[in-house]
Protein backbone atom coordinates (compact mmCIF):
# COMPACT_ATOMS: atom_id res chain seq x y z
CA UNK A 1 0.00 0.00 0.00
CA UNK A 2 3.06 2.50 1.12
CA UNK A 3 4.76 1.32 -2.46
CA UNK A 4 0.89 2.14 -4.21
CA UNK A 5 1.07 6.03 -2.29
CA UNK A 6 4.36 6.62 -3.46
CA UNK A 7 4.00 5.74 -7.01
CA UNK A 8 0.77 7.52 -7.17
CA UNK A 9 2.77 11.10 -5.69
CA UNK A 10 5.09 10.48 -8.34
CA UNK A 11 2.60 10.65 -11.05
CA UNK A 12 1.02 13.47 -9.81
CA UNK A 13 4.30 15.76 -10.00
CA UNK A 14 5.19 14.39 -13.20
CA UNK A 15 1.86 15.20 -14.82
CA UNK A 16 2.36 18.72 -12.67
CA UNK A 17 5.76 19.19 -14.05
CA UNK A 18 4.17 18.70 -17.72
CA UNK A 19 1.12 21.08 -17.35
CA UNK A 20 2.82 24.12 -15.99
CA UNK A 21 2.69 27.22 -17.91
CA UNK A 22 5.98 27.94 -19.34
CA UNK A 23 7.79 31.34 -18.15
CA UNK A 24 8.17 34.33 -20.71
CA UNK A 25 11.84 34.76 -20.12
CA UNK A 26 13.87 32.06 -18.05
CA UNK A 27 17.46 33.69 -18.45
CA UNK A 28 18.45 30.91 -16.41
CA UNK A 29 21.62 29.19 -17.49
CA UNK A 30 21.08 25.56 -18.20
CA UNK A 31 24.42 24.74 -15.84
CA UNK A 32 24.97 27.12 -13.45
CA UNK A 33 28.75 27.21 -12.23
CA UNK A 34 29.39 25.76 -8.79
CA UNK A 35 28.52 28.82 -5.88
CA UNK A 36 32.04 28.65 -4.99
CA UNK A 37 33.31 29.53 -8.46
CA UNK A 38 31.00 32.20 -9.78
CA UNK A 39 32.88 35.26 -8.21
CA UNK A 40 36.32 34.05 -9.60
CA UNK A 41 38.62 35.81 -11.68
CA UNK A 42 40.02 34.43 -15.18
CA UNK A 43 43.78 33.41 -14.34
CA UNK A 44 44.95 34.29 -17.33
CA UNK A 45 48.23 31.81 -16.90
CA UNK A 46 50.08 32.65 -19.96
CA UNK A 47 49.79 36.88 -19.37
CA UNK A 48 48.81 37.02 -22.73
CA UNK A 49 47.32 40.32 -23.79
CA UNK A 50 45.78 38.66 -26.89
CA UNK A 51 41.88 39.05 -28.12
CA UNK A 52 39.99 36.40 -30.35
CA UNK A 53 38.11 38.29 -32.68
CA UNK A 54 35.05 36.62 -33.27
CA UNK A 55 36.71 33.46 -31.61
CA UNK A 56 39.49 33.58 -34.03
CA UNK A 57 37.08 32.10 -36.57
CA UNK A 58 39.24 33.32 -39.87
CA UNK A 59 42.07 31.51 -38.42
CA UNK A 60 40.22 28.50 -36.72
CA UNK A 61 37.54 27.52 -40.12
CA UNK A 62 34.64 27.87 -37.44
CA UNK A 63 31.83 29.88 -37.73
CA UNK A 64 31.83 33.73 -36.77
CA UNK A 65 30.94 33.68 -33.27
CA UNK A 66 30.02 30.16 -32.88
CA UNK A 67 30.61 27.87 -30.00
CA UNK A 68 33.33 25.70 -31.90
CA UNK A 69 35.09 29.15 -32.14
CA UNK A 70 34.76 30.28 -28.61
CA UNK A 71 36.20 26.64 -27.26
CA UNK A 72 38.92 26.72 -29.82
CA UNK A 73 39.98 30.03 -28.84
CA UNK A 74 39.21 29.26 -25.04
CA UNK A 75 41.50 26.29 -25.28
CA UNK A 76 44.31 28.92 -26.48
CA UNK A 77 43.88 30.64 -23.21
CA UNK A 78 43.57 33.95 -25.02
CA UNK A 79 43.14 37.21 -22.28
CA UNK A 80 39.39 37.41 -24.23
CA UNK A 81 37.00 36.20 -26.59
CA UNK A 82 35.10 38.93 -28.81
CA UNK A 83 31.67 38.26 -30.07
CA UNK A 84 28.72 40.63 -30.96
CA UNK A 85 25.48 40.95 -29.01
CA UNK A 86 22.33 41.48 -30.10
CA UNK A 87 18.88 41.94 -27.99
CA UNK A 88 15.86 40.21 -29.52
CA UNK A 89 11.99 40.94 -29.93
CA UNK A 90 11.51 38.79 -26.82
CA UNK A 91 14.43 40.75 -24.74
CA UNK A 92 17.23 37.83 -25.19
CA UNK A 93 20.53 38.35 -25.79
CA UNK A 94 21.99 36.62 -28.97
CA UNK A 95 25.73 36.06 -30.03
CA UNK A 96 25.68 36.79 -33.58
CA UNK A 97 27.92 38.12 -36.31
CA UNK A 98 25.38 40.13 -38.16
CA UNK A 99 24.79 40.74 -41.92
CA UNK A 100 24.49 43.87 -44.04
CA UNK A 101 21.76 45.92 -42.60
CA UNK A 102 22.19 44.58 -39.04
CA UNK A 103 20.09 41.10 -40.40
CA UNK A 104 20.73 37.61 -38.30
CA UNK A 105 19.19 34.67 -40.09
CA UNK A 106 17.91 37.51 -42.88
CA UNK A 107 15.35 38.78 -39.96
CA UNK A 108 15.89 41.96 -37.88
CA UNK A 109 17.14 40.23 -34.31
CA UNK A 110 15.02 43.34 -32.88
CA UNK A 111 11.63 42.94 -34.24
CA UNK A 112 11.79 38.98 -34.05
CA UNK A 113 11.86 36.45 -30.80
CA UNK A 114 14.53 34.27 -30.13
CA UNK A 115 12.77 30.85 -31.46
CA UNK A 116 11.59 32.67 -34.72
CA UNK A 117 15.81 33.41 -35.51
CA UNK A 118 16.33 29.84 -34.84
CA UNK A 119 13.81 29.06 -36.91
CA UNK A 120 15.09 30.75 -39.33
CA UNK A 121 18.37 29.25 -39.57
CA UNK A 122 21.53 27.87 -37.87
CA UNK A 123 25.16 28.61 -38.18
CA UNK A 124 27.38 26.96 -41.18
CA UNK A 125 28.32 24.00 -38.54
CA UNK A 126 24.70 23.20 -37.55
CA UNK A 127 25.02 24.99 -34.09
CA UNK A 128 21.73 26.31 -32.87
CA UNK A 129 22.31 29.95 -32.54
CA UNK A 130 23.91 30.72 -29.57
CA UNK A 131 22.54 33.16 -26.23
CA UNK A 132 24.78 34.98 -23.90
CA UNK A 133 24.16 32.25 -21.36
CA UNK A 134 25.80 29.65 -23.51
CA UNK A 135 29.19 31.75 -23.75
CA UNK A 136 29.24 32.51 -20.64
CA UNK A 137 28.70 29.33 -19.12
CA UNK A 138 31.93 28.33 -21.29
CA UNK A 139 34.25 31.34 -20.47
CA UNK A 140 32.87 30.83 -16.57
CA UNK A 141 33.99 26.93 -17.11
CA UNK A 142 37.25 27.62 -18.27
CA UNK A 143 38.28 30.32 -15.65
CA UNK A 144 41.02 31.64 -18.15
CA UNK A 145 39.80 34.15 -20.25
CA UNK A 146 37.19 36.83 -20.44
CA UNK A 147 34.48 37.72 -22.86
CA UNK A 148 34.61 40.64 -24.74
CA UNK A 149 30.91 42.06 -25.51
CA UNK A 150 31.00 43.90 -28.65
CA UNK A 151 28.05 46.57 -28.73
CA UNK A 152 27.28 47.42 -32.35
CA UNK A 153 25.63 50.72 -34.16
CA UNK A 154 23.02 49.21 -35.87
CA UNK A 155 22.65 51.07 -39.09
CA UNK A 156 19.44 50.39 -41.19
CA UNK A 157 20.37 51.56 -44.87
CA UNK A 158 23.21 53.50 -44.01
CA UNK A 159 21.72 55.16 -40.97
CA UNK A 160 21.22 54.38 -36.73
CA UNK A 161 18.35 57.06 -36.62
CA UNK A 162 15.89 55.44 -34.64
CA UNK A 163 18.20 52.52 -33.41
CA UNK A 164 20.20 53.73 -30.95
CA UNK A 165 18.04 52.24 -28.46
CA UNK A 166 18.08 49.06 -29.76
CA UNK A 167 22.04 48.85 -29.96
CA UNK A 168 21.79 50.04 -26.33
CA UNK A 169 19.43 47.18 -25.25
CA UNK A 170 21.68 44.55 -26.03
CA UNK A 171 23.68 45.89 -23.34
CA UNK A 172 21.04 46.73 -20.86
CA UNK A 173 20.05 43.00 -21.29
CA UNK A 174 23.19 41.62 -21.47
CA UNK A 175 23.58 43.27 -17.78
CA UNK A 176 20.93 41.73 -16.16
CA UNK A 177 22.43 38.59 -17.84
CA UNK A 178 25.44 38.81 -16.23
CA UNK A 179 24.31 39.85 -13.05
CA UNK A 180 21.93 37.08 -12.56
CA UNK A 181 24.92 34.54 -13.50
CA UNK A 182 27.37 36.57 -11.38
CA UNK A 183 29.93 36.56 -14.18
CA UNK A 184 30.99 40.41 -13.86
CA UNK A 185 34.37 39.41 -13.41
CA UNK A 186 34.48 37.36 -16.61
CA UNK A 187 32.91 39.97 -18.88
CA UNK A 188 33.94 43.31 -20.32
CA UNK A 189 32.06 45.57 -23.14
CA UNK A 190 33.39 47.22 -26.21
CA UNK A 191 31.00 49.81 -27.27
CA UNK A 192 30.30 51.23 -30.73
CA UNK A 193 31.71 55.13 -31.17
CA UNK A 194 28.09 56.17 -31.76
CA UNK A 195 28.38 58.82 -28.33
CA UNK A 196 24.76 57.82 -27.92
CA UNK A 197 24.68 54.42 -27.32
CA UNK A 198 28.19 54.83 -25.78
CA UNK A 199 26.73 56.79 -23.00
CA UNK A 200 23.54 54.37 -22.22
CA UNK A 201 26.02 51.52 -22.23
CA UNK A 202 27.96 53.16 -20.27
CA UNK A 203 25.47 53.75 -17.64
CA UNK A 204 24.16 50.29 -17.51
CA UNK A 205 27.95 48.90 -17.60
CA UNK A 206 28.80 51.37 -14.32
CA UNK A 207 25.65 50.07 -12.49
CA UNK A 208 26.76 46.07 -13.20
CA UNK A 209 30.46 46.39 -12.00
CA UNK A 210 31.61 45.76 -15.43
CA UNK A 211 34.23 47.51 -17.67
CA UNK A 212 33.83 49.09 -20.84
CA UNK A 213 35.72 50.84 -23.63
CA UNK A 214 34.50 52.69 -25.97
CA UNK A 215 35.71 53.27 -29.76
CA UNK A 216 35.06 56.77 -29.83
CA UNK A 217 38.82 58.49 -31.27
CA UNK A 218 38.20 61.28 -29.33
CA UNK A 219 41.18 63.62 -27.48
CA UNK A 220 42.24 61.98 -24.37
CA UNK A 221 40.91 64.76 -22.46
CA UNK A 222 37.55 63.36 -22.95
CA UNK A 223 38.46 60.01 -22.01
CA UNK A 224 39.64 61.20 -18.84
CA UNK A 225 36.16 62.51 -18.17
CA UNK A 226 34.87 58.67 -17.45
CA UNK A 227 35.63 56.16 -14.55
CA UNK A 228 38.27 53.82 -15.71
CA UNK A 229 39.08 55.65 -18.67
CA UNK A 230 39.68 52.98 -21.87
CA UNK A 231 39.95 53.44 -25.72
CA UNK A 232 39.57 50.38 -27.87
CA UNK A 233 41.24 52.03 -30.75
CA UNK A 234 40.68 50.95 -34.55
CA UNK A 235 44.54 50.04 -35.94
CA UNK A 236 44.00 52.08 -38.87
CA UNK A 237 44.05 55.70 -36.63
CA UNK A 238 47.66 54.87 -35.47
CA UNK A 239 49.58 52.05 -37.63
CA UNK A 240 47.25 49.34 -40.18
CA UNK A 241 48.92 47.69 -43.10
CA UNK A 242 52.46 48.78 -42.81
CA UNK A 243 50.98 52.20 -42.81
CA UNK A 244 51.06 54.89 -40.91
CA UNK A 245 47.41 56.35 -39.79
CA UNK A 246 46.02 59.47 -40.47
CA UNK A 247 44.77 59.97 -37.03
CA UNK A 248 45.67 62.90 -34.63
CA UNK A 249 46.17 60.54 -31.03
CA UNK A 250 48.91 58.02 -30.67
CA UNK A 251 49.07 55.07 -27.75
CA UNK A 252 51.47 57.46 -26.04
CA UNK A 253 48.86 60.13 -25.82
CA UNK A 254 46.19 58.09 -24.40
CA UNK A 255 48.32 56.30 -22.48
CA UNK A 256 50.08 59.21 -20.71
CA UNK A 257 46.55 60.88 -20.17
CA UNK A 258 45.37 57.49 -17.77
CA UNK A 259 43.55 56.02 -20.74
CA UNK A 260 44.14 52.45 -21.37
CA UNK A 261 44.59 51.27 -25.09
CA UNK A 262 43.40 48.43 -26.74
CA UNK A 263 44.14 47.98 -30.54
CA UNK A 264 41.86 46.14 -33.27
CA UNK A 265 42.30 44.40 -35.67
CA UNK A 266 45.87 43.09 -36.17
CA UNK A 267 46.53 40.55 -38.85
CA UNK A 268 49.73 41.16 -40.27
CA UNK A 269 53.51 40.38 -39.52
CA UNK A 270 54.48 43.99 -39.84
CA UNK A 271 51.31 45.47 -37.83
CA UNK A 272 51.95 42.83 -35.16
CA UNK A 273 56.18 44.22 -34.99
CA UNK A 274 54.66 47.52 -34.70
CA UNK A 275 52.33 47.22 -31.86
CA UNK A 276 55.01 44.91 -30.30
CA UNK A 277 56.91 47.68 -29.25
CA UNK A 278 54.20 49.21 -27.50
CA UNK A 279 53.81 46.01 -25.29
CA UNK A 280 53.38 47.59 -22.09
CA UNK A 281 51.50 50.38 -22.74
CA UNK A 282 48.59 48.24 -24.75
CA UNK A 283 45.90 46.45 -22.87
CA UNK A 284 45.13 44.23 -25.13
CA UNK A 285 44.99 43.90 -29.18
CA UNK A 286 42.37 41.91 -30.88
CA UNK A 287 43.37 39.91 -34.03
CA UNK A 288 41.83 36.93 -36.10
CA UNK A 289 44.49 35.02 -35.98
CA UNK A 290 45.11 34.61 -31.81
CA UNK A 291 47.21 31.56 -32.50
CA UNK A 292 49.80 33.14 -34.18
CA UNK A 293 50.20 36.06 -31.81
CA UNK A 294 49.98 34.45 -29.04
CA UNK A 295 53.32 34.11 -28.20
CA UNK A 296 54.46 37.52 -28.97
CA UNK A 297 51.48 39.42 -27.13
CA UNK A 298 52.31 38.33 -23.19
CA UNK A 299 53.36 40.94 -20.28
Amino acid sequence: MKLYRFLLICAAAVTAACTEEPRDFDMTPAVPPAPEEQYAVPTNPLGSIVVAHRGGATESGHPDNSLAGLKYALDLKVYAVECDIYATADNRVIVAHATQGCLVNGLKPWEHTYDELCAAGTLSNGERLPLLEDFLEEVMRAGTSKLWLDVKNILVDGSSAGYTGFSARSCQLACQVIERMKARNFVEFIVTSNKTVWTLCYSAAQSAGVRAGWMGYVAPAEYQTYIDPWINIDASNIWFDGTAGSGQWGIDDYASAGVEVSVFTIDKDVDAAYYANYIDRLRAIATNYPKKLIGTFRK
